[in-house]
């Protein structure tokens, strides 16, 4: 169970990263996606900011308790 729970942690944590990059791109082009790959954690939070000034709602933030949540459990299985 551990390895699914893993999985799926990883796999939440790399779509954040891809829909990260996608709005970096529609944002600031060719650099902007650059540098949402080159300097993830910063983008991760700057991104976000820009799109609420815009108007508009980063939900793939909600992955972030999701990746949370997976690998406490992958985790927890690992020590029972």
């Amino acid at each position: 169970m551990k390895i699914i729970w893993s999985i799926f942690g990883v796999g939440c944590g790399l779509a954040a990263l891809v829909f990260n990059v996608i709005n970096a791109v529609h944002l600031w082009g060719f650099w902007g996606g650059f540098f949402g790959v080159a300097a993830f954690p910063i983008m991760f939070l700057v991104v976000p900011i820009v799109l609420l000034i815009q108007g508009e709602m980063p939900v793939y933030w909600l992955l972030l308790p999701a990746t949370g949540l997976f690998f406490y459990l992958a985790q927890r299985g690992e020590e029972e």
